[in-house]
């Protein structure tokens, strides 16, 4: 499994826009093979700082998706929403280990 993470910075002002577009997004990877589950925080010190963590079986799965007809129904051109562009941080998720 894998955890991806993404800062997006949201122009001031713009960031329940931000969001609702987090969202649609997250909602519409629900049908998506090899999907996990998505969360979305936003920073209690910078209102603007929208983070989403988000698990995918595979990076596969993840790459599928974002070549996907579903994401591109949902997905648009967002440049004028960030101050600067989301780029998204590749995890491994380590098992937990049970005592």
């Amino acid at each position: 499994m894998i955890g991806i993470i993404v800062h997006h910075y949201a122009i001031s002002g713009r960031e329940a826009e931000g969001i609702g577009l987090i969202q649609a997004s997250g909602r519409a990877m629900h049908a998506m093979k090899g999907f996990r589950a998505r969360h979305t925080l936003v920073a209690e010190s910078n209102r603007s700082q929208i983070t989403t963590v988000t698990f995918w079986e595979s990076k596969e799965d993840y790459l599928h998706w974002m070549q996907s007809a579903e994401r591109k129904k949902v997905a648009r051109p967002s440049y004028d929403l960030w101050t600067q562009p989301p780029v998204p941080e590749f995890f491994e998720v380590a098992p937990e280990r049970r005592m």
